[in-house]
């Protein structure tokens, strides 16, 4: 019903001549959407429209531009609790995030672009991967442009 509903405003938006498309303005702020208040810790200026949330706090600016990215060089994926990969941030302060986990021969075995998954030693099946070396990958950007990580290390498994 929602979806109906929409759809209709945006035909008779469009049919009237008030404005851009909707729909196309939703897909825009996903793409380029960002808090627009430069009062704001999180304030975007290539943002062309606000979306998302304006954080006023400093804790919430220093988690955004200092996130705590930790991973294991030596990792055994059977110790309970414990993971390979992970990072402590929010995650409405990327824009992009990409995290690749790749085998000796450059096959992806498994990969986020969520900020604040973990990743304790699986490929995508869910599967414990065998003992060996493998690479990781880490490249971010805040939506604000003040902070790009870009990672490249090795995880050896062991049983």
């Amino acid at each position: 019903m929602r979806q109906v509903l929409t759809t209709t405003i945006a035909f008779f938006i469009l049919l009237l001549g008030i404005g851009e498309n909707p729909v196309q303005e939703i897909i825009n702020a996903k793409e380029k959407g960002g808090c627009k208040d430069p009062y704001a810790l999180n304030y975007c200026h290539t943002c062309t429209i606000s979306a998302g949330v304006c954080f006023y706090d400093e804790e919430f600016r220093k988690s955004c531009e200092d996130p705590s990215i930790h991973w294991k060089s030596n990792y055994n994926p059977l110790n309970e609790h414990e993971f390979a990969y992970s990072v402590v941030s929010f995650e409405d302060c990327w824009k992009d995030w990409d995290v690749n986990i790749y085998d000796s021969l450059g096959a992806t075995i498994w990969f986020s672009d969520v900020p604040n998954d973990d990743w304790y030693g699986k490929d995508l099946r869910g599967d414990y991967l065998p003992t060996g070396v493998y690479f990781m990958t880490i490249k971010g950007e805040t939506r604000g442009n003040t902070k790009q990580v870009d990672i490249l290390t090795e995880i050896e498994i062991y049983y």
